[in-house]
């Protein structure tokens, strides 16, 4: 029988409204006004039939689905089908078609095959942000009290079915796109994917297999949609398929995705932040406001049933569902260990790659490319134990424009052959946790288990602390994330300043600004003067367009600029073997055909390459073209030109004129130079006639053609000249021209032998008025000009010989004019200073400033400033002294200037002091206040002025520097302040023994006012509301501390206050209206039928809160202690308000904790409620709930390369490195390193058993045996109890993290960190490292340099987040720098200024200026902002002890950065007065205990704690000066013993209760150590400030810096003393021949006077060069010995500084240089290997095998040997005195040429009797790099 049933319905429409509706009540029609969407279904057919009993088919389809938007909010043209068909599908086809079709199977009739096909067209869904946001919140449900869910299994036979399921699902091609607004030209982001699920079910066997497909993601406008048009593409194509099979024996995924290829823009970041913004204004526009607090009745008790505390809520459900829940989870578990089956999931990822690009129109440029890699996920039996096993590489890269190429800055993974075997890689998997050892190595506390029982060697865990987590660690799979192998880092000025950039473009992006860059990566401008022939490009590409062609060569005419773009692969080469190989072996280069010469240009070598034409008039220059490449708005442009590049710094356009056309009383315009801009000049003009002159002229708009005067420069033999410029009317401006001389390298090599000109065109004089007013200047008697405040103003009429005036037209309410100063004073050094006198017009009041002369490329940048500018900001006038000069400082709100007597070298020790006037309205004077510095960088404190009636004036002062580090901003303040940020008016007084002094002070709200308090010993303040005169409440004021004060008032019943006292900042009163969290606590009696009495301790008024009421409670009095008394059937309890719980008697619990910002204190006789507000479970504070889910992250070793590529330096190297080998147990996921003791056991038993390598088992100490399998161990006592340990490094960077619903625990370790000082020629390698006594009973194994514990507990319900412990401790370390690592990092962070002498922003000096008292004090003070109150029992941050030392030795800034940067040349003067060696800076540690904060507040707390303590530390360290042995460093070394001895058991404390007596011998015998090491240590100052002397007077600065390089090497061993005494003889020879020498030279290069000359220094060198040497080898003995007194160590650097080639890449790379020690290590001759140092080495032509070597003795040629794999013969060798001279690299040939000595001055066992070698190279860098290494050691070896 068949059946049939056809059905359609034509139309089904739904309307979501967004008003209110009320289901009970009858409505007949909506307001249309709320209409939201409307959902409208159109025609649905739908045909049944059915064909027998076992087979039917049902088909189905929807002919249209649309969603519209109904909003009248919408504008009329937009678009309002929120979901339609795509625009491409044919509008007759059905949305939707479904089939179902059942049927028998063919070839198995008695299974059923049931088939079920859908099929989506192609579908648009638009999603606006105000609408995303209606949807979400109409589907989004009321909260209402959760519902605990009941767990309950119920078991079930399934009956086998008949029947194969088979589903087919089709989305076609679809699109969702996300917009701000409903606007045509709105940006929009378009998702574009297709998707299909295949679904095959079996009986209990599913198959599915799903996929998307085409996954794009791309911006568009909304109109350009129809066309598909992708404006900006940000997801390429991707596909993503889904695989499952699954039945009762296992459960499999698998996971494909595609290759991720995405691009991130400035334009999509502000897309995304616009809309994101957009929700966000929805989402506070839909928020709720917060009610208003009424504090009336806040003391009174109130009953529970007024109040909804989550935590009384559902209990009794609670406590049924867990027993419910506990038996029903435990039945399913058996059942789940019955009918296990196997779980996998794998998921594998071939690439992810994200490149950061910049763009502006619709050229696009990659800057930053961060590529993933072969990820895969393997995880299994997620439902038991679970395992993960999984892998990712990971690269980064920046693109670099000088090289144009991408450079890595993540090294990759390396083998010991130098071999690339992958990129840097993670891995994940899981550990699973082993049963724990058994108890046998403490006896002493047998509770306790493990190795670590009687040893805890965190610093950051208490015993107690470590102990809790030990037992909350409940981990059964531990997830280890970890690195094997070093992570390098690269970070380069380069990558700096694209960081610095990217930012500033971030910061305009959020403002709707996008920064504009060049449209090309490339670029190409001719400068010649010629027409130019482009040919025979190779790597690059001429960019005219897609559809302009063009025939090679290009011709390009002169001032036109080309685009040009890079290859593809070049640009695409973001991953490791690819940008290898674009960098070291694809060309990029051109040639270029000018006036018929033909010359090949390389742009991947150094810029500045000069090719020779043709000869020239000029004698000894030829005709020659300039290639010069520079970067600007990360734009690589290739400049063609001449040698001589104009600047224009004038504020005049300039003409360069034709020097033919100038004779002839004509001329003809070269190039015009508009203002702040540079020219390359023509080359032709150049070299016409026989002058090299130069001529100049001002292009005015009004000279019509006409030349009225110029100027003229001989670019050849002249280098700074002052010329005069007259204007059309007369006016002259003054000018120097200024050539700098750059090298210049002979055509496509790094050989330095041609010289190029930059010509700066400035004015004489400039001016800036450092001041914060404005002022005004007359030059040479001229009108004045005005000068605002940091401007630079150009003074043209003024010259070198100008004779300035300043006026200041108010200050003070006066006028004031200084004296004349004259310009044309010789400036005696740069810069130049000068005092200036300023008379006051009226009276005889004179005031003085000083003028500062820069000489910037020759001309003058004259600043006028004050060094001094003070604020006075009490009510007082102050008198202020410095100089004994006094300066009365009155009340105004402008600053007043103050300067010093003279200008010397003294003035970093100038002091001054204070005093105030009428004090107490009287006319008498204070006391002076004690000292204190004013040259400080920033420092805050305090100082006390004394009257005459013992009353004591406290005034804060805080002295900060200007922008331009030349003046101090000096602010004196009231130490205290009082703030009303009540709602009302307050009356505030002052008592001294129940007296009240002077008068009631009356505060409105929101108003500030200073207070001078009378006996701050006493300190009491009575405060009460000035409309109420009833009895004040009292409060201490010296205290610091926060309650709640009882006001006796019905309307306001309490008030807030809040005394908040700094070292710094003084004192802060704030008093507030009654907020949430105020009350001290919130006491809740939950007693069904008890009454509970309650009264603050020692107070006799007792209360009583009755059974289930709750109460808000202050204390009745302030003064007496915070503690509350509760009672209850006579049993008493005292408690303190931190977190606790605990019994009052047997079946009472009470429970403090802290609900939000609330304290709460509740009693109840209910367990239940105990459990639900408190991680406690007992009064023994020990962690109730187990915390079984934990991850370890470890990075083995980290390293941090900050190389400098613009002036081709290496400057530091960062690393994180791993421990020395210890033993360690595992116990609960944590390895912990056995205490000193059994380790020092363990290891030496190891070591005897590494030599014997014998099965056996050894003795230890408490009849213990051990026995050894490699790095294994283990331990069996006497009962046969075994602990299994490891012998292993402790990873550098260590992070442990274990969490719960409740409780997360975290632990960081870093266990050892040093940074090297990679600078070339520095006294101290080593910058940075941790100091750890090597004396045996100190050397704590395993102890981190640094090391964070932090235990934290939320409660979901009451957002609550408290931290029961954070501790972070750190080592005793060392810092040791000299002056020129300095200059060498204020040249890494100091930005290029384009303008014609740098200026000094002073918008943050002005702002600081115009803060009022007011805004001071509030920007001190918490404002109880909305973050999130923390909670800490306790946090402690430890002391740091730091060792400084610092020479003044190194490279000296250079005087461009001392003037572009104010800062280098404030800290240069600094650093050249406080020379140190090992001073200590001590800096006290920060603790708080039962505290709160917001993390704003507790991070410019701990900031301020320690900023102000290092400069305080300042004053210790100047006292550290390295003159004459320094003979404070012997007082303070034999203290710093006697201190030790009590320092050290107290750190054995810490490490656990066993190890006190070991710090006590440790501090007995680092009292020995210290005085005799200080002693030592004195001598060797002496003698080595003897040597520096002595070296001094021998005028050699080649002694002086072997000198610096033989200390750079310590004296270790007896060889090293042998080496040392040769020196001294080697000394002695020199100085000899010296007597010879020097006369001779001094003759050749002065003549007479230089003979006479030359013979002094030969004389005086003859006796100062031997002392010098005798003493600096007594010096290095002397330390030598120091160092084994004190078991110092001596630190080397943990890698050889990199060389950065002119080619501007970074050599070597680690493969490099580990390839090169893996071939030194396996040469044939072991004599090499012992003797001499690995140094450098490159690959040669000369052999395909073959390596030219640098060592530290030798240089040799390396071939492999034939017979024996990775064996390598010397081919040929030297030694480096055999050498006549430095070898030479032959560019023209590419070989290195190095020439010997005759044979008989060479060794005699050297039977080569060849003078020359030539060594064939492969890449000019590398060569240039090999050879310069060569010098260096060299240079090294006195050779």
């Amino acid at each position: 029988m068949k059946i049939q049933i056809d059905c359609e319905v034509k139309n089904i429409t739904i309307t979501l409204f967004l008003d209110e509706f009320n289901p009970t009540v009858r409505q007949t029609n909506r307001n249309k006004t709320f209409e939201f969407l409307s959902m409208r279904i159109e025609m649905i057919e739908i045909h049944f039939q059915q064909l027998s009993h076992l087979s039917y088919n049902i088909k189905s389809q929807i002919q249209n689905f649309l969603l519209d938007d109904l909003r009248k909010t919408n504008p009329s043209n937009s678009e309002t089908h929120l979901f339609n068909r795509n625009f491409n599908v044919d509008q007759n086809m059905p949305m939707l078609t479904m089939t179902i079709d059942c049927k028998p199977n063919n070839e198995t009739p008695a299974i059923n095959i049931r088939q079920v096909n859908a099929q989506f067209e192609s579908f648009d869904l638009w999603l606006s942000s105000d609408c995303l946001m209606l949807l979400k919140n109409f589907f989004t449900l009321p909260q209402s009290s959760p519902n605990k869910s009941i767990s309950v299994h119920h078991s079930s036979n399934q009956v086998p079915s008949n029947t194969e399921t088979r589903i087919n699902i089709l989305i076609k091609t679809s699109r969702i796109c996300w917009f701000k607004q409903y606007r045509i030209n709105s940006k929009c982001l378009v998702f574009n994917f297709s998707y299909q699920i295949r679904v095959n079910i079996i009986n209990e066997d599913t198959h599915l297999y799903s996929s998307l497909k085409d996954i794009t993601i791309y911006t568009s406008d909304l109109a350009d949609l129809k066309d598909s048009k992708i404006e900006y593409q940000i997801l390429q194509p991707m596909n993503v398929s889904i695989g499952l099979r699954m039945n009762s024996m296992y459960q499999k995924f698998d996971v494909h995705i595609g290759d991720i290829i995405a691009s991130i823009s400035p334009t999509i970041i502000r897309i995304i932040f616009n809309m994101i913004n957009s929700i966000n204004k929805s989402q506070e526009n839909n928020s709720n406001r917060t009610e208003k607090i009424n504090s009336k009745s806040l003391l009174n008790p109130k009953p529970l049933n007024d109040a909804s505390f989550w935590f009384l809520k559902d209990i009794d459900i609670e406590q049924t569902n867990e027993v419910k829940t506990t038996t029903e989870t435990s039945s399913h578990e058996d059942d789940q260990i019955k009918n296990h089956r196997l779980q996998q999931l794998k998921f594998n990822l071939k690439l992810i790659e994200v490149k950061f690009e910049l763009d502006s129109d619709s050229i696009t440029k990659p800057v930053i490319a961060l590529c993933l890699s072969d990820l895969s996920i393997d995880i299994k039996n997620w439902s038991s134990d679970m395992s993960i096993t999984s892998r990712i590489q990971i690269e980064l890269a920046v693109f670099n424009d000088s090289i144009l190429a991408w450079q890595s800055v993540i090294e990759p993974i390396i083998n010991d052959r130098g071999e690339i075997i992958s990129p840097w890689c993670i891995t994940c998997s899981t550990i699973a946790e082993e049963d724990e050892n058994e108890c046998i190595l403490d006896r002493q506390k047998p509770k306790k288990c493990g190795c670590l029982s009687s040893h805890e060697n965190s610093l950051s865990m208490t015993e107690e602390e470590s102990k809790d987590i030990t037992n909350v660690l409940n981990a059964k799979n531990k997830i280890h994330i970890r690195a094997e192998h070093l992570l390098s880092v690269i970070f380069t000025k380069t990558t700096f300043d694209l960081i610095q950039y990217l930012f500033k473009i971030f910061m305009n992006t959020y403002k709707y600004e996008l920064l504009i860059i060049d449209k090309s990566i490339l670029s190409l401008y001719n400068l010649t003067g010629y027409d130019i022939l482009l040919d025979d490009l190779n790597g690059i590409q001429v960019n005219f367009g897609e559809n302009n062609k063009f025939e090679m060569p290009v011709k390009v005419k002169h001032g036109e600029i080309i685009p040009m773009k890079i290859s593809n692969e070049r640009l695409t080469a973001t991953h490791l073997p690819a940008i290898e190989e674009q960098i070291n072996k694809r060309r990029q280069e051109f040639s270029v055909e000018i006036n018929k010469h033909k010359r090949k240009i390389d742009i991947n070598q150094t810029s500045k390459q000069i090719y020779e034409l043709n000869p020239s008039p000029l004698v000894n220059w030829p005709i020659q073209m300039l290639y010069d490449s520079q970067i600007s708005n990360y734009h690589h442009q290739i400049i063609l030109g001449s040698i001589i590049k104009i600047y224009n710094r004038t504020i005049a356009s300039l003409i360069i004129l034709d020097t033919d056309s100038i004779e002839a009383k004509k001329y003809r315009r070269l190039c015009r130079l508009e203002v702040n801009e540079e020219h390359y000049l023509p080359i032709q003009p150049l070299y016409m006639r026989s002058s090299s002159r130069l001529f100049i002229s001002i292009d005015e708009i009004d000279s019509l053609e006409q030349i009225n005067d110029f100027i003229s420069f001989d670019w050849i033999n002249e280098t700074t000249v002052d010329r005069t410029l007259k204007k059309n009317n007369n006016e002259e401006i003054h000018l120097v021209i200024y050539k700098e001389s750059i090298d210049g390298y002979s055509d496509n090599t790094s050989e330095s032998i041609h010289t190029c000109f930059h010509i700066y065109i400035k004015l004489a004089v400039y001016l800036i008025n450092l001041l914060p007013i404005n002022i005004e200047c007359s030059i040479d008697n001229d009108d004045p000009i005005d000068l605002k405040s940091g401007e630079l103003y150009h003074a043209t009429s003024g010259n070198k010989k100008s004779l300035l005036i300043f006026t200041i037209p108010l200050h003070n309410n006066k006028k004031w004019i200084s004296e004349s100063i004259d310009l044309h004073v010789k400036p005696h050094s740069n810069p130049t200073q000068h005092m200036v006198q300023f008379h006051e017009v009226n009276s005889q009041d004179t005031m003085k400033m000083i003028l500062r002369i820069d000489v910037y490329q020759e001309s003058y940048r004259v600043m006028l400033y004050s060094p001094f500018w003070i604020l006075n900001y009490t009510n007082f006038k102050i008198e202020f002294e410095i100089d004994n000069e006094k300066t009365l400082i009155d009340i105004y709100d402008s600053p007043f200037f103050i300067c010093t007597k003279k200008i010397d070298n003294s003035i970093f020790e100038k002091k001054s002091s204070i005093r105030l006037y009428n004090v107490d309205q009287e006319d008498s004077i204070s006391h002076w206040s004690e000292k204190f510095s004013l040259y400080v960088f920033e420092s805050t404190g305090m100082v006390n002025c004394k009257i005459s009636h013992n009353k004591i004036y406290t005034i804060c002062i805080n002295i900060t520097t200007t922008s331009s580090g030349l003046s101090k901003i000096i602010k004196l303040l009231p130490s205290m302040a009082i703030i009303n940020k009540s709602s009302v008016e307050l009356e505030i007084i002052e008592t001294i023994s129940g007296i009240e002094q002077n008068e009631w002070q009356l505060m409105k709200p929101e108003q500030i006012i200073p207070f001078w308090p009378c006996d701050m010993k006493e300190g009491i303040m009575n405060v009460r509301y000035s409309y109420s005169r009833m009895i004040p409440s009292s409060f201490m004021m010296n205290i610091k501390h926060r309650t709640l004060l009882r006001m006796n008032d019905e309307d306001y019943p309490v008030l807030h206050v809040q005394v908040s006292i700094t070292d710094f900042f003084g004192i802060h009163i704030i008093f507030n209206d009654y907020k949430i969290g105020h009350a001290p606590i919130l006491l809740i009696n939950c007693l069904k039928n008890q009454e509970i009495s309650y009264n603050q301790k020692d107070d006799t008024q007792i209360q009583i809160l009755s059974s289930q009421h709750y109460v808000y409670y202050t204390w009745n009095n302030p003064f007496k202690p915070h503690k509350l008394l509760v009672s209850s059937n006579g049993q008493n309890k005292e408690i303190e308000f931190h977190p606790v719980c605990g019994y009052i008697e047997n079946d009472i619990f009470y429970a403090v904790f802290h609900d939000g910002p609330q304290t709460v204190l509740i009693i109840t006789d209910e367990k239940s409620i105990i459990k639900a507000v408190t991680d406690l479970s007992d009064e023994m504070s020990s962690l109730s709930e187990s915390m079984e889910q934990y991850i370890e992250i470890s990075v083995r070793e980290i390293g941090l390369s900050v190389i400098n590529d613009i002036t081709h330096e290496d400057l530091f190297y960062i690393t994180i490195n791993k421990s020395k080998k210890i033993w360690t147990e595992t116990r609960k996921s944590l390895i912990k390193p056995l205490s000193s003791k059994l380790n020092r056991q363990l290891e030496k038993r190891y070591k005897i058993h590494m030599k014997q390598r014998q099965v056996k088992t050894y003795h230890i100490r408490k009849h213990r045996l051990v026995s050894f399998n490699e790095n294994h161990a283990e331990i069996i006592d006497k009962n046969g109890h075994h602990v299994q340990v490891k012998r292993q490094s402790l990873d550098g960077l260590w992070i442990g993290y274990a969490w719960s619903m409740k409780n997360t625990f975290y632990h960081i370790r870093i266990h050892h960190i040093q940074i090297d000082n990679q600078v070339q020629n520095t006294m101290f390698p080593v910058l940075f490292y941790p100091t750890i006594s090597k004396t045996d009973f100190l050397d704590i194994p395993g102890k981190p340099f640094a090391e964070l514990s932090a235990l934290k507990t939320t409660v979901a319900q009451s957002k609550t987040v408290h931290f029961k412990y954070f501790k972070i401790t750190a080592e005793e370390c060392v810092f040791c720098a000299d002056q020129g690592l300095i200059n060498s990092f204020f040249s890494f962070i100091n930005s290029e200024q384009k303008m014609p002498v740098p200026i000094v922003k002073m918008n943050k000096d002005f702002r600081n200026l115009k803060k009022s008292f007011e805004q001071l004090v509030e920007s001190q003070i918490e404002d109880e902002p909305d973050e999130t109150k923390i909670y800490f029992d306790s946090i402690h941050l430890s002391p740091l002890k730091v060792h400084v030392s610092f020479s003044a030795l190194g490279s000296k800034p250079n005087k461009q950065l001392l003037v572009e940067s104010s800062w280098t040349h404030y800290f240069s003067q600094l650093l050249d007065m406080v020379k140190m060696q090992d001073v200590i800076l001590k800096l006290d540690f920060y603790e708080r205990e039962n505290d709160r904060f917001t993390l704003t507040k507790l991070l410019l707390e701990i900031v301020h704690h320690y900023e102000h303590q290092v400069w305080k530390q300042i004053y210790v360290v100047v006292l550290g000066f390295d003159v004459l042995g320094n003979p404070f460093g012997v007082v303070r070394g034999v203290a710093q013993g006697v201190k030790s001895f009590f320092h050290e058991p107290y750190k054995g404390a810490m490490e656990g209760p066993s190890e006190f007596i070991e710090g006590v011998a440790s501090g007995t015998e680092h009292l020995v150590g210290a005085a005799v090491g200080g002693v030592a240590n004195a001598g060797s100052k002496i003698t080595n400030a003897m040597s520096k002397g002595l070296a001094t007077l021998t005028f050699d600065e080649d002694y002086k810096n072997i000198r610096i390089q033989r200390k750079k090497s310590p004296i270790q061993t007896r060889s090293d003393i042998i080496q040392s005494g040769k020196n001294v003889a080697k000394d002695v020879v020199h100085s000899v021949e010296d007597v010879v020498k020097k006369p001779i030279a001094g003759a050749k290069e002065d003549g007479t006077p230089g003979f006479f000359k030359g013979l002094g220094k030969g004389c005086i060198g003859l006796v100062a060069r031997p002392t010098s040497s005798v003493t600096n080898h007594t010096s290095r003995s002397l330390d030598l010995i120091k160092r084994h007194a004190t078991h110092e160590i001596v630190m080397h650097r943990i890698r050889d500084p990199y060389h950065i080639g002119r080619d501007n890449i970074i050599r070597p790379s680690t493969a490099y240089r580990t390839k090169g020690l893996f071939i030194f290590n396996r040469l044939d001759i072991d004599r090499y290997i012992r003797s001499d140092k690995y140094i450098a080495h490159i690959n040669c032509y000369e052999n395909e095998s073959g390596w030219f070597f640098a060592t530290s003795k030798h240089l040799m040629f390396v071939i492999e040997h034939v017979s024996h794999r990775d064996t390598f013969k010397v081919e040929w060798h030297f030694q480096y005195k055999e050498l006549r001279g430095s070898p030479i690299v032959r560019f023209d040939r590419n070989q290195i040429e190095i020439i010997l000595k005759e044979a008989k001055l060479r060794r005699k066992i050297n039977k080569d009797l060849e003078h020359k070698k030539i060594i064939t190279y492969e890449n000019v860098g590398e060569a240039q790099y090999i050879v310069d290494k060569i010098i260096q050691t060299m240079h090294t070896m006195e050779v």
